[in-house]
């Protein structure tokens, strides 16, 4: 019997020293808060999966990042809440400026603050595009590119390039009881839903009550993210929100219509739920967005120095196809015959294991061949198997 006890002691002592190793980094994270904070926040939970101790450094007054998170421990930083009106403030100097009857001295007093912060950030931005360019280690690192072949314009590339566009998308899931009462009850006229992202809280007071007008007018049921004065023109149909779960709403059937800015995770998913969009540029790369989406048949776009009742209900609505985009793709891509919102599945299924790999031959060697192949996704003239794939259920729909 001591025997046999004593046997089961060392085979306990052998299990327990046979347990396998893994090497956990301590990785800070400091993201730009708003919508950036979505594609972040999915790297973050497949290295936290995979055993990493992650600290964010956040903004105290952060509504996206959350103080406390099961995912990381944060560091709190205080910020002025004058940059958060910043953008709301340029947005309205900005109509002033493009609108026409602006006299040459009110154009430049108009633009005297923003040319010079504009000269700031141009400073800032060569000092670090530079030591980007100049660090070969670094540059050896970036392996991801957040764009996808069937949305972008052909462009020159490497073989160690991942195109991870729209990997933040997701099937939608079901809405909130009362949204989705609302959205019921718009019947076969279906729901328009609105926001200009999370940098804008709200347009001028006087382009708002246009656009409430306009919208009072439509059969439609209007969804609208609008934090500023209650718009003295909305209508019974209009319900305005703070916050809207827009992934769900795209991916709801019947939701007719995007009227958006045009940032990169709005756009990739209208895209994926193949809902069309009427656009509204602001600034940085959202009209570049939308004009390769109208380019494709899936967007209009109305200039914000036009925009007032009567652009934005000339705004070719009627004509928005919901599936012409898809028509487009089908036609200069036929050999991927599948279902047109499956089209970049093979771009990015391996997106997550590609990423949370990467970051960890990173944490384990410190160093990286400029084209090792690790995970890589390569592409070929080879037709897809994308019917085995989602059969076997190894990927899901990125788009």
């Amino acid at each position: 019997m001591y025997q046999a006890c004593g046997g089961v002691v060392f085979f306990s002592l052998c299990l327990i020293f046979l347990v396998p190793s893994c090497s956990g980094g301590n990785i800070l994270v400091y993201p730009v808060d708003g919508s950036h904070w979505i594609n972040m926040k999915i790297l973050l939970e497949e290295l936290h999966a995979r055993g990493h101790n992650i600290t964010v450094i956040r903004a105290s007054s952060s509504w996206y990042i959350k103080e406390k998170s099961p995912l990381y421990s944060s560091i709190n930083l205080e910020m002025e809440e004058a940059f958060e009106d910043f953008f709301d403030i340029f947005v309205a100097e900005q109509i002033k400026v493009q609108r026409e009857g602006a006299s040459m001295l009110t154009f430049l007093k108009l633009n005297r603050d923003f040319l010079s912060m504009l000269t700031q950030a141009h400073v800032l931005w060569c000092d670090v595009t530079k030591d980007i360019f100049e660090n070969k280690t670094l540059a050896k690192q970036i392996i991801d590119s957040k764009s996808d072949f069937v949305f972008d314009f052909p462009r020159p590339t490497m073989p160690n390039v991942v195109y991870i566009g729209g990997f933040q998308c997701k099937p939608a899931e079901p809405l909130p009881a009362d949204l989705e009462k609302f959205v019921q009850s718009s019947g076969e006229h279906g729901v328009i839903i609105m926001t200009l992202g999370t940098l804008v809280n709200a347009l001028p007071k006087d382009i708002a009550d246009e656009i409430a007008m306009v919208f009072s007018k439509m059969p439609q049921k209007v969804i609208w993210k609008h934090k500023g004065d209650r718009p003295s023109t909305l209508g019974s149909n209009t319900l305005l929100v703070d916050w809207m779960p827009q992934k769900d709403l795209l991916g709801h059937p019947q939701v007719k219509v995007f009227v958006a800015h045009g940032g990169t995770n709005g756009v990739q998913e209208a895209i994926y739920h193949g809902v069309p969009v009427l656009g509204i540029p602001l600034f940085f790369d959202q009209y570049d967005n939308l004009l390769r989406l109208q380019e494709r048949g899936a967007g209009k776009i109305i200039q914000l120095a036009d925009l007032n009742s009567h652009t934005f209900e000339e705004g070719q609505w009627g004509k928005l196809d919901r599936g012409s985009f898809w028509i487009v793709v089908l036609n200069e891509y036929p050999h991927l015959a599948l279902r047109a919102n499956e089209v970049l599945l093979p771009f990015t299924t391996t997106y997550l294991c590609e990423s949370g790999f990467s970051t960890v031959a990173t944490t384990k060697t410190r160093l990286r061949a400029s084209l090792e192949a690790t995970l890589r996704v390569s592409l070929s003239p080879i037709p897809p198997r994308l019917d085995l794939i989602m059969s076997q259920r190894q990927a899901q729909v990125s788009h």
